[in-house]
């Protein structure tokens, strides 16, 4: 088995105000999961999978293009469930960026973006 590719296999509003964004990670490198995250007060990540020493770190921008770790740092080793920290909340677009992966990681991952009411 060879690791997964990195991709995103869905993008749908399943709420008027909730976001979900599924897709797959493995490889070493970056995957861009979400623009305009800014607009949501709440966001959840789970990742599952066989990980296979893959380390997916969490990482922001506010252009889109230049991608760095959140003030509170936030990664992934194992299957987990986690949510940035309130006050890190506002940045415009998430990435994975993944290394170390061994030769058979196959990770699936799961993010809510949640905003308390309809914005205009």
């Amino acid at each position: 088995m060879a690791n997964t590719v990195k991709a995103i296999t869905s993008d749908e509003m399943v709420s008027m105000n909730t976001r979900r964004i599924r897709g797959t990670l493995g490889a070493d490198g970056a995957l861009v999961v979400g623009e305009g995250l800014n607009e949501y007060d709440s966001i959840t990540i789970q990742l599952t999978g066989t990980f296979d020493s893959s380390v997916q770190t969490v990482q922001v921008s506010n252009d889109g293009t230049n991608f760095i770790a959140l003030p509170t740092a936030l990664s992934f080793n194992a299957a987990a469930y986690k949510t940035p920290a309130l006050a890190d909340l506002g940045f415009y677009a998430l990435q994975f960026s993944g290394a170390s992966a061994g030769g058979n990681s196959a990770i699936a991952f799961t993010l809510f973006a949640t905003r308390r009411g309809k914005r205009g």
